[in-house]
């Protein structure tokens, strides 16, 4: 499963013609109007086209190797998220960097080092965190 991707989204994107001349690769590619692949029964469709690109795949809880990788990412790949960024019908794009939230502690706090916010802002980029239940947090 990959952990931090970069996820793209719009109501008019031509997914489709943007992957065909792109360097990224994506692990996951969707299209308005088709059934949703996570949702079950799969009566939800999908509101957008898009598609999501691997970022890393260190483990969730190792935020700080997802966020080094991240900055990898947006450095080696400034031109082509440059220009996904001017390709028609793109609304959005974000870095999704998944967590588990464990309702034992107290509270959770993440931080981005400049660098990240920094490329993030360059490129007008979002940075998300999407928080999960953990697995081992259970009674």
């Amino acid at each position: 499963m990959d952990m931090c991707v970069l996820r793209v989204a719009g109501k008019h994107f031509d997914v489709d013609a943007f992957i065909k001349k792109s360097k990224l690769e994506p692990c996951n590619v969707y299209h308005r109007g088709e059934p949703a692949l996570r949702t079950k029964p799969r009566k939800y469709k999908c509101s957008q086209s898009g598609f999501t690109v691997s970022v890393s795949n260190a483990s969730w809880k190792n935020f700080r190797r997802q966020i080094g990788d991240a900055i990898q990412f947006l450095t080696k790949n400034k031109a082509e998220i440059s220009r996904l960024k001017k390709f028609a019908g793109v609304e959005a794009v974000v870095l999704d960097f998944p967590t588990f939230y464990n309702e034992k502690k107290l509270m959770q706090a993440y931080d981005f080092p400049v660098e990240l916010i920094a490329l993030a802002y360059q490129l007008r980029i979002g940075l998300w965190i999407s928080e999960y239940p953990d697995p081992e947090s259970k009674d």
